[in-house]
């Protein structure tokens, strides 16, 4: 893996606050010109905007949480509390996913569960998603 620099990182960074800050309001405008994604791995790559900035987040993620590197562990670990997440990923539309993101990722500050990544302090549910993200590509 190289290094990741400040400017392709702060790329990362903006694709996936893009990704779990987007309005509900102008994601739903946008997800219904466009159809929906026929898998998760489809989904989850509608969520960002920046694809290669994203991959470098996932891939700094997998580098300290290596025991994370598997597609399955993390579909499990983003899926909500008391859903069966191949249930949940299959039929979980762009829009309900990045409000679901959005709620776990401030739930993870709240609970102060960050991941310093290159002195930057994300919520364990962005740097699952980037990883995620990386691994299902």
């Amino acid at each position: 893996m190289s290094t990741v620099g400040r400017r392709g990182f702060l790329g990362g960074l903006a694709g996936v606050l893009a990704a779990a800050a987007t309005p509900i309001g102008w994601v739903g405008r946008a997800s219904a010109a466009a159809p929906e994604a026929t898998s998760p791995a489809e989904t989850l790559a509608r969520l960002f905007r920046d694809a290669a900035g994203t991959k470098r987040i996932g891939e700094a993620y997998l580098a300290v949480a290596p025991e994370e590197g598997d597609a399955s562990v993390l579909f499990a670990a983003l899926a909500p509390e008391g859903e069966a997440p191949d249930e949940w990923w299959a039929g979980v539309s762009v829009r309900d996913l990045r409000r679901t993101m959005r709620a776990a990722a401030h739930a993870d500050f709240a609970a102060n569960a960050v991941v310093d990544l290159e002195g930057w302090q994300l919520a364990r549910t962005e740097c699952r998603l980037a990883a995620l993200f990386t691994l299902t590509r």
